[in-house]
Protein backbone atom coordinates (compact mmCIF):
# COMPACT_ATOMS: atom_id res chain seq x y z
CA UNK A 1 0.00 0.00 0.00
CA UNK A 2 2.84 2.06 0.74
CA UNK A 3 4.46 1.25 -2.21
CA UNK A 4 1.84 2.15 -4.55
CA UNK A 5 0.92 5.72 -2.46
CA UNK A 6 4.99 6.42 -2.97
CA UNK A 7 4.51 5.49 -6.90
CA UNK A 8 1.43 8.02 -7.13
CA UNK A 9 3.66 10.37 -5.44
CA UNK A 10 5.86 10.19 -8.62
CA UNK A 11 3.32 10.65 -11.03
CA UNK A 12 2.31 13.43 -9.14
CA UNK A 13 5.40 16.01 -8.97
CA UNK A 14 6.24 14.57 -12.53
CA UNK A 15 2.79 16.04 -13.43
CA UNK A 16 3.29 19.46 -11.22
CA UNK A 17 6.98 19.99 -12.58
CA UNK A 18 5.79 19.06 -16.49
CA UNK A 19 8.13 16.23 -16.81
CA UNK A 20 5.38 14.07 -18.52
CA UNK A 21 4.94 16.29 -21.44
CA UNK A 22 7.15 14.87 -23.60
CA UNK A 23 6.20 11.40 -23.52
CA UNK A 24 2.46 12.25 -23.92
CA UNK A 25 2.64 15.19 -26.46
CA UNK A 26 1.55 14.72 -30.00
CA UNK A 27 4.88 14.09 -32.26
CA UNK A 28 5.16 17.18 -33.74
CA UNK A 29 8.99 17.92 -32.89
CA UNK A 30 7.77 20.57 -29.82
CA UNK A 31 10.17 20.60 -27.12
CA UNK A 32 9.33 20.97 -23.56
CA UNK A 33 11.82 22.50 -20.66
CA UNK A 34 12.24 20.16 -17.70
CA UNK A 35 14.14 16.85 -17.28
CA UNK A 36 12.58 13.74 -18.89
CA UNK A 37 12.39 11.28 -16.11
CA UNK A 38 14.30 8.22 -16.78
CA UNK A 39 12.71 5.06 -18.46
CA UNK A 40 12.59 2.50 -16.10
CA UNK A 41 11.34 4.98 -13.78
CA UNK A 42 8.17 5.55 -16.55
CA UNK A 43 7.59 2.13 -17.06
CA UNK A 44 7.12 1.41 -13.31
CA UNK A 45 5.09 4.11 -13.05
CA UNK A 46 2.88 3.42 -16.16
CA UNK A 47 2.79 -0.12 -14.93
CA UNK A 48 0.03 0.26 -12.53
CA UNK A 49 -2.75 1.43 -15.25
CA UNK A 50 -5.00 -0.98 -17.15
CA UNK A 51 -4.24 -2.18 -19.95
CA UNK A 52 -7.32 -0.48 -21.74
CA UNK A 53 -5.59 3.18 -20.66
CA UNK A 54 -2.29 1.80 -22.26
CA UNK A 55 -4.05 1.25 -25.47
CA UNK A 56 -5.51 4.46 -25.51
CA UNK A 57 -2.35 6.57 -24.64
CA UNK A 58 -0.25 4.21 -27.12
CA UNK A 59 -2.11 6.56 -29.80
CA UNK A 60 -0.58 9.86 -28.49
CA UNK A 61 2.90 9.60 -29.14
CA UNK A 62 5.54 7.09 -30.50
CA UNK A 63 7.37 7.54 -26.95
CA UNK A 64 4.37 5.55 -25.42
CA UNK A 65 4.25 3.28 -28.74
CA UNK A 66 7.65 2.01 -27.54
CA UNK A 67 6.81 1.77 -23.89
CA UNK A 68 3.32 -0.40 -24.79
CA UNK A 69 6.17 -2.37 -27.38
CA UNK A 70 8.60 -2.99 -24.28
CA UNK A 71 8.58 -6.86 -23.00
CA UNK A 72 9.62 -5.84 -19.81
CA UNK A 73 6.42 -3.38 -19.31
CA UNK A 74 4.04 -5.26 -20.76
CA UNK A 75 5.09 -8.46 -18.51
CA UNK A 76 4.97 -6.05 -15.33
CA UNK A 77 2.31 -4.56 -16.28
CA UNK A 78 0.15 -8.16 -16.34
CA UNK A 79 1.82 -8.96 -13.26
CA UNK A 80 -0.10 -5.41 -11.40
CA UNK A 81 -3.31 -6.34 -12.90
CA UNK A 82 -3.96 -9.78 -11.59
CA UNK A 83 -7.65 -9.25 -10.80
CA UNK A 84 -10.45 -10.57 -13.46
CA UNK A 85 -11.67 -7.77 -15.58
CA UNK A 86 -14.38 -10.10 -17.25
CA UNK A 87 -15.71 -13.09 -17.32
CA UNK A 88 -16.64 -15.39 -20.51
CA UNK A 89 -19.85 -17.47 -20.45
CA UNK A 90 -19.76 -20.04 -23.06
CA UNK A 91 -21.20 -23.13 -23.97
CA UNK A 92 -18.30 -25.60 -24.99
CA UNK A 93 -20.28 -27.78 -27.73
CA UNK A 94 -22.13 -25.09 -30.01
CA UNK A 95 -19.47 -22.65 -29.40
CA UNK A 96 -22.25 -19.95 -27.83
CA UNK A 97 -19.73 -17.16 -26.28
CA UNK A 98 -20.61 -14.05 -24.08
CA UNK A 99 -18.36 -11.46 -22.60
CA UNK A 100 -19.33 -9.56 -19.11
CA UNK A 101 -16.90 -7.27 -18.14
CA UNK A 102 -16.51 -6.66 -14.45
CA UNK A 103 -14.17 -3.23 -14.74
CA UNK A 104 -15.15 -1.17 -17.50
CA UNK A 105 -11.54 0.83 -16.80
CA UNK A 106 -9.72 -2.25 -17.43
CA UNK A 107 -11.60 -3.58 -20.26
CA UNK A 108 -11.83 -3.48 -23.88
CA UNK A 109 -12.69 -0.32 -25.30
CA UNK A 110 -15.50 -2.44 -27.71
CA UNK A 111 -15.80 -5.47 -26.03
CA UNK A 112 -18.19 -6.59 -28.97
CA UNK A 113 -15.31 -6.84 -31.22
CA UNK A 114 -13.48 -8.84 -28.70
CA UNK A 115 -16.35 -11.10 -28.55
CA UNK A 116 -16.00 -11.19 -32.61
CA UNK A 117 -12.27 -12.12 -32.55
CA UNK A 118 -12.68 -14.47 -30.07
CA UNK A 119 -15.54 -15.92 -31.57
CA UNK A 120 -13.84 -16.72 -35.11
CA UNK A 121 -10.74 -18.29 -33.27
CA UNK A 122 -13.64 -20.98 -31.04
CA UNK A 123 -14.94 -22.03 -34.22
CA UNK A 124 -11.46 -23.46 -34.67
CA UNK A 125 -10.62 -24.30 -31.25
CA UNK A 126 -11.77 -24.95 -27.86
CA UNK A 127 -11.35 -22.64 -24.82
CA UNK A 128 -10.04 -24.57 -22.25
CA UNK A 129 -7.97 -22.04 -19.89
CA UNK A 130 -8.02 -18.38 -18.94
CA UNK A 131 -4.73 -17.00 -16.74
CA UNK A 132 -3.35 -13.16 -16.80
CA UNK A 133 -4.41 -12.27 -19.89
CA UNK A 134 -3.96 -15.28 -21.91
CA UNK A 135 -6.58 -17.97 -23.27
CA UNK A 136 -5.52 -21.34 -23.97
CA UNK A 137 -7.09 -23.12 -26.96
CA UNK A 138 -6.69 -26.58 -28.47
CA UNK A 139 -7.45 -27.20 -32.08
CA UNK A 140 -10.76 -29.13 -33.02
CA UNK A 141 -9.06 -31.18 -35.62
CA UNK A 142 -5.98 -31.82 -33.78
CA UNK A 143 -3.85 -31.89 -30.72
CA UNK A 144 -2.07 -28.70 -31.24
CA UNK A 145 -2.48 -25.70 -28.78
CA UNK A 146 -2.92 -22.05 -29.38
CA UNK A 147 -2.10 -19.53 -26.55
CA UNK A 148 -4.08 -16.07 -27.37
CA UNK A 149 -3.44 -12.51 -25.58
CA UNK A 150 -6.50 -10.84 -27.37
CA UNK A 151 -5.54 -7.38 -26.02
CA UNK A 152 -2.10 -7.27 -28.05
CA UNK A 153 -3.53 -9.55 -31.49
CA UNK A 154 -0.52 -11.73 -29.88
CA UNK A 155 -0.70 -15.48 -31.04
CA UNK A 156 1.66 -18.19 -30.52
CA UNK A 157 1.33 -22.77 -31.37
CA UNK A 158 2.07 -24.43 -28.65
CA UNK A 159 2.88 -28.44 -29.69
CA UNK A 160 0.89 -31.23 -29.68
CA UNK A 161 1.32 -32.84 -25.97
CA UNK A 162 2.81 -36.11 -25.66
CA UNK A 163 1.72 -39.50 -26.83
CA UNK A 164 -0.50 -40.40 -23.87
CA UNK A 165 -1.45 -37.20 -22.58
CA UNK A 166 -3.67 -36.84 -26.55
CA UNK A 167 -6.82 -37.58 -24.91
CA UNK A 168 -7.01 -33.97 -23.04
CA UNK A 169 -10.19 -32.78 -21.72
CA UNK A 170 -11.51 -29.56 -20.34
CA UNK A 171 -10.13 -30.25 -16.92
CA UNK A 172 -7.01 -31.03 -15.58
CA UNK A 173 -5.44 -28.10 -16.85
CA UNK A 174 -3.92 -24.76 -15.30
CA UNK A 175 -0.74 -22.61 -16.26
CA UNK A 176 2.10 -21.74 -13.30
CA UNK A 177 3.50 -18.75 -14.20
CA UNK A 178 7.73 -18.05 -13.31
CA UNK A 179 8.00 -14.47 -13.54
CA UNK A 180 6.71 -13.54 -10.56
CA UNK A 181 10.37 -12.24 -9.05
CA UNK A 182 11.78 -11.47 -12.28
CA UNK A 183 10.59 -8.77 -14.64
CA UNK A 184 12.89 -9.66 -17.20
CA UNK A 185 11.41 -13.21 -17.84
CA UNK A 186 8.54 -14.56 -19.77
CA UNK A 187 7.99 -17.75 -18.54
CA UNK A 188 4.92 -20.08 -17.89
CA UNK A 189 4.23 -24.04 -17.76
CA UNK A 190 1.10 -25.80 -18.69
CA UNK A 191 0.45 -28.14 -15.58
CA UNK A 192 -1.56 -31.12 -16.87
CA UNK A 193 -2.71 -33.64 -14.25
CA UNK A 194 -3.69 -36.75 -16.19
CA UNK A 195 -5.76 -39.74 -14.66
CA UNK A 196 -4.14 -42.93 -15.06
CA UNK A 197 -6.88 -45.00 -14.81
CA UNK A 198 -10.69 -43.70 -14.48
CA UNK A 199 -10.84 -45.72 -10.94
CA UNK A 200 -7.48 -44.90 -9.41
CA UNK A 201 -6.48 -42.54 -7.35
CA UNK A 202 -2.77 -42.06 -9.18
CA UNK A 203 -2.30 -39.03 -11.25
CA UNK A 204 0.64 -38.25 -14.02
CA UNK A 205 1.82 -34.48 -13.92
CA UNK A 206 2.63 -33.65 -17.51
CA UNK A 207 4.43 -29.99 -18.50
CA UNK A 208 4.55 -28.01 -21.35
CA UNK A 209 7.88 -25.47 -20.67
CA UNK A 210 7.47 -22.00 -22.57
CA UNK A 211 10.93 -21.39 -22.16
CA UNK A 212 12.28 -24.25 -24.31
CA UNK A 213 8.81 -24.87 -26.26
CA UNK A 214 8.80 -29.01 -24.97
CA UNK A 215 6.41 -30.71 -23.21
CA UNK A 216 7.89 -33.00 -20.23
CA UNK A 217 6.19 -36.15 -19.05
CA UNK A 218 7.25 -37.13 -15.14
CA UNK A 219 6.63 -41.06 -15.40
CA UNK A 220 6.53 -40.39 -11.98
CA UNK A 221 2.56 -41.35 -10.33
CA UNK A 222 1.61 -39.43 -7.29
CA UNK A 223 -0.75 -40.49 -5.23
CA UNK A 224 -3.74 -37.77 -4.25
CA UNK A 225 -6.07 -40.34 -2.31
CA UNK A 226 -8.80 -40.22 -4.46
CA UNK A 227 -10.12 -40.90 -8.20
CA UNK A 228 -13.02 -38.36 -7.75
CA UNK A 229 -10.84 -34.80 -7.55
CA UNK A 230 -12.48 -31.70 -9.12
CA UNK A 231 -10.18 -31.30 -12.27
CA UNK A 232 -11.85 -28.89 -13.59
CA UNK A 233 -10.84 -26.43 -11.05
CA UNK A 234 -7.16 -26.78 -10.56
CA UNK A 235 -5.15 -23.89 -8.61
CA UNK A 236 -1.88 -22.82 -8.62
CA UNK A 237 -0.57 -21.02 -5.62
CA UNK A 238 3.21 -20.51 -4.52
CA UNK A 239 4.50 -23.33 -6.67
CA UNK A 240 1.78 -25.77 -5.99
CA UNK A 241 -0.97 -27.19 -8.02
CA UNK A 242 -3.72 -27.60 -5.87
CA UNK A 243 -7.21 -29.62 -6.08
CA UNK A 244 -10.01 -30.42 -3.81
CA UNK A 245 -12.27 -33.64 -3.75
CA UNK A 246 -15.69 -33.29 -3.58
CA UNK A 247 -16.02 -37.06 -1.90
CA UNK A 248 -12.73 -37.05 1.09
CA UNK A 249 -12.48 -34.22 3.07
CA UNK A 250 -9.14 -33.17 2.24
CA UNK A 251 -7.56 -31.05 -0.13
CA UNK A 252 -4.21 -32.15 -2.37
CA UNK A 253 -1.37 -29.75 -2.71
CA UNK A 254 1.65 -31.09 -5.49
CA UNK A 255 4.57 -29.08 -5.74
CA UNK A 256 5.30 -29.23 -9.17
CA UNK A 257 9.07 -28.83 -9.44
CA UNK A 258 9.97 -31.67 -6.57
CA UNK A 259 6.52 -33.51 -6.71
CA UNK A 260 5.53 -33.82 -3.77
CA UNK A 261 2.37 -34.63 -2.07
CA UNK A 262 0.94 -32.38 1.00
CA UNK A 263 -2.70 -32.46 2.44
CA UNK A 264 -4.50 -29.99 3.36
CA UNK A 265 -7.53 -31.31 6.29
CA UNK A 266 -10.84 -29.31 5.19
CA UNK A 267 -12.64 -27.95 7.59
CA UNK A 268 -15.01 -29.69 9.71
CA UNK A 269 -17.76 -28.37 8.85
CA UNK A 270 -17.59 -29.02 4.91
CA UNK A 271 -19.24 -33.07 5.46
CA UNK A 272 -18.38 -35.78 3.23
CA UNK A 273 -21.03 -36.33 -0.23
CA UNK A 274 -23.41 -33.36 0.64
CA UNK A 275 -21.57 -30.54 -1.46
CA UNK A 276 -19.24 -28.69 -3.64
CA UNK A 277 -16.04 -27.89 -3.05
CA UNK A 278 -14.06 -25.06 -5.67
CA UNK A 279 -10.92 -23.35 -5.18
CA UNK A 280 -8.91 -19.91 -5.91
CA UNK A 281 -6.33 -17.31 -5.39
CA UNK A 282 -7.60 -14.08 -3.79
CA UNK A 283 -5.19 -10.55 -3.24
CA UNK A 284 -6.29 -8.26 -0.11
CA UNK A 285 -7.52 -4.83 -0.53
CA UNK A 286 -4.18 -3.44 0.04
CA UNK A 287 -2.91 -5.85 -2.71
CA UNK A 288 0.45 -7.25 -0.40
CA UNK A 289 -0.77 -10.42 0.22
CA UNK A 290 -2.39 -13.33 -1.88
CA UNK A 291 -4.63 -15.85 -0.04
CA UNK A 292 -5.52 -19.68 -0.73
CA UNK A 293 -9.06 -19.54 -0.52
CA UNK A 294 -11.75 -22.78 -0.65
CA UNK A 295 -15.09 -22.76 -1.28
CA UNK A 296 -17.70 -25.18 -0.09
CA UNK A 297 -21.69 -25.15 -1.13
CA UNK A 298 -23.97 -27.54 0.69
CA UNK A 299 -26.21 -28.72 -1.18
CA UNK A 300 -28.75 -29.44 1.80
CA UNK A 301 -28.94 -25.32 3.07
CA UNK A 302 -28.05 -23.77 -0.11
CA UNK A 303 -25.29 -21.92 2.02
CA UNK A 304 -21.84 -21.18 0.36
CA UNK A 305 -18.99 -20.30 2.95
CA UNK A 306 -15.55 -19.20 1.97
CA UNK A 307 -12.85 -20.26 3.65
CA UNK A 308 -9.07 -18.86 3.75
CA UNK A 309 -5.25 -21.19 4.41
CA UNK A 310 -3.04 -20.26 7.37
CA UNK A 311 0.19 -22.08 6.15
CA UNK A 312 0.84 -24.25 9.20
CA UNK A 313 -2.12 -23.48 10.84
CA UNK A 314 -6.03 -24.51 9.64
CA UNK A 315 -9.14 -22.66 7.41
CA UNK A 316 -10.37 -19.92 8.88
CA UNK A 317 -14.08 -19.17 7.86
CA UNK A 318 -14.13 -15.31 5.96
CA UNK A 319 -17.90 -15.08 4.84
CA UNK A 320 -20.98 -17.17 4.28
CA UNK A 321 -24.03 -17.09 2.44
CA UNK A 322 -27.43 -18.56 1.45
CA UNK A 323 -28.42 -18.83 -2.09
CA UNK A 324 -32.25 -18.02 -1.37
CA UNK A 325 -34.69 -19.38 -3.87
CA UNK A 326 -31.37 -20.58 -6.25
CA UNK A 327 -29.84 -23.82 -6.48
CA UNK A 328 -26.96 -25.26 -7.59
CA UNK A 329 -26.94 -28.64 -9.86
CA UNK A 330 -24.48 -31.43 -8.58
CA UNK A 331 -21.67 -30.96 -11.22
CA UNK A 332 -18.21 -29.89 -10.74
CA UNK A 333 -18.47 -26.32 -12.87
CA UNK A 334 -21.87 -25.53 -11.45
CA UNK A 335 -19.84 -22.95 -9.97
CA UNK A 336 -16.49 -20.97 -10.39
CA UNK A 337 -14.64 -18.28 -8.18
CA UNK A 338 -12.06 -15.49 -9.62
CA UNK A 339 -10.43 -12.45 -8.01
CA UNK A 340 -12.71 -9.63 -9.02
CA UNK A 341 -10.52 -6.85 -7.70
CA UNK A 342 -10.34 -4.32 -4.08
CA UNK A 343 -13.83 -3.64 -4.57
CA UNK A 344 -15.48 -6.97 -5.47
CA UNK A 345 -13.57 -8.85 -3.36
CA UNK A 346 -13.50 -12.82 -4.18
CA UNK A 347 -16.56 -13.72 -6.79
CA UNK A 348 -18.56 -16.20 -7.22
CA UNK A 349 -20.57 -17.41 -10.89
CA UNK A 350 -22.80 -20.10 -10.87
CA UNK A 351 -25.50 -21.86 -12.53
CA UNK A 352 -29.03 -22.59 -10.71
CA UNK A 353 -31.24 -25.62 -11.43
CA UNK A 354 -33.29 -22.96 -12.41
CA UNK A 355 -31.31 -22.61 -16.08
CA UNK A 356 -30.12 -18.75 -14.76
CA UNK A 357 -26.68 -17.54 -14.56
CA UNK A 358 -25.66 -15.23 -11.96
CA UNK A 359 -22.35 -13.79 -9.79
CA UNK A 360 -22.05 -13.52 -6.21
CA UNK A 361 -19.18 -10.89 -4.40
CA UNK A 362 -18.49 -11.75 -1.17
CA UNK A 363 -17.43 -8.02 -0.22
CA UNK A 364 -20.32 -6.33 -1.61
CA UNK A 365 -22.81 -9.46 -0.85
CA UNK A 366 -24.60 -8.95 -3.64
CA UNK A 367 -25.82 -11.37 -6.39
CA UNK A 368 -26.47 -9.87 -9.85
CA UNK A 369 -28.21 -12.28 -13.00
CA UNK A 370 -26.28 -12.41 -16.17
CA UNK A 371 -28.32 -12.17 -19.18
CA UNK A 372 -26.83 -14.78 -21.49
CA UNK A 373 -26.91 -16.34 -24.88
CA UNK A 374 -25.35 -19.52 -23.52
CA UNK A 375 -26.70 -22.95 -23.92
CA UNK A 376 -28.80 -23.52 -20.83
CA UNK A 377 -27.20 -26.68 -19.43
CA UNK A 378 -24.04 -26.37 -20.77
CA UNK A 379 -22.61 -22.89 -19.75
CA UNK A 380 -18.63 -22.64 -18.35
CA UNK A 381 -17.19 -19.75 -16.81
CA UNK A 382 -13.79 -18.34 -17.62
CA UNK A 383 -12.74 -14.98 -15.18
CA UNK A 384 -10.05 -13.19 -18.19
CA UNK A 385 -7.91 -10.69 -16.75
CA UNK A 386 -6.94 -7.91 -19.77
CA UNK A 387 -3.06 -7.60 -19.74
CA UNK A 388 -0.41 -6.53 -22.29
CA UNK A 389 1.47 -9.93 -21.17
CA UNK A 390 3.53 -11.40 -23.65
CA UNK A 391 2.24 -14.66 -25.55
Amino acid sequence: MFRNLYILGLVAAALHRRLWLPILSPDKGEKYEGELLPHDLLLEIFSYLPAKKILQLQLLSKSFRRLAADPRFRLLQSQRNLAASGVFIYDPFDGRLDLFLLNHAAGFPLPQFLVRFLQVVFNDALLIVSSRGLLFYRHRGGDNFLVVNPACNDVRMIPAPPEGCSDMPYKGLAVKFLDDDDHLKCKYQLVYLRTTNAWSSLYQLCLYDSAVGEWIVDDWQVDLGSPFLNLRNLVVFKGSVFVASNLSSRVAAIDTSTKLVDFLQVPDSVSQGDGLINMAVCDEASGERSWLCLVYYNNLSGKFTLWRWLKGSIWVKFSEVVVDGLRCGNEEDDFTLCDGGTMNGLLLFLNTNGNQAYRYSFNLQQFIKLETKTGIFCRRFLAYSNSLRPC
